[in-house]
């Protein structure tokens, strides 16, 4: 990720850090891929300072399959199927919109101040955690709620927008969120109209 004269970033970045099996003895060892996901840059609505996307990890089976390391009993082609496929979305990213069946992605959103999320609709079903800062969470019918730190948002596949919110005074008025998201059914309303992915 580039770096920035004069940031704000107040966060000490996350470290993700996967476990997996020894497949001699099935005891849990830790994986060695490295500790420090990927971050992508979301350009900021209000200041040259982008907001953060880090890429934590993501499956694309569920329940999730392929956990299983080399053995007799699994071949190299079966196994750790989970740990390959977020390799291979790492260098051939895929949107997180629900797009890919069966999907699961788990992401950290860090909003620089100020930052706003345009109204959007992805196919999941998300949990959202507000780890630091103060976020207001907007719906498509002007409805709105203001998330804390410690508040959990559950988004059933609908259309919403995302404004930082958080005082100077705190973290710099940086947001940080973590987020779970699972690829879902399409939403059908009135006549069987059905409500798809409306992109950022």
């Amino acid at each position: 990720m580039p770096a920035h004269s004069h940031s704000t970033y107040p966060f000490t970045p996350s470290r993700r850090i996967i476990s997996t099996h020894d497949p001699a003895t099935g005891r849990a060892v830790f994986n060695n891929i490295p500790e420090n996901p990927p971050i992508g840059e979301i350009p900021n609505s209000s200041s040259a300072e982008p907001s953060r996307n880090v890429k934590v990890y993501s499956t694309y089976t569920f329940p999730v399959s392929g956990l299983s390391p080399q053995s007799q009993v699994t071949s190299e082609e079966d196994s750790n199927l989970d740990l390959k496929a977020y390799e291979d979305d790492l260098k051939h990213p895929r949107p997180p919109d629900g797009s890919q069946g069966c999907q699961t992605t788990c992401r950290l959103l860090e909003m620089a101040p100020g930052d706003e999320a345009p109204m959007h609709r992805t196919i999941t079903f998300d949990y959202g955690v507000v780890i630091d800062g103060v976020v207001e969470w907007e719906l498509d019918s002007g409805e709105t709620r203001i998330l804390k730190k410690g508040d959990v948002c559950i988004q059933r596949g609908t259309a919403h927008a995302w404004k930082n919110v958080t005082p100077v005074e705190e973290n710099n008025g940086w947001a940080r969120m973590f987020f779970v998201m699972l690829a879902s059914e399409k939403i059908r309303v009135k006549e069987g109209r059905e409500l798809g992915v409306s992109p950022l």
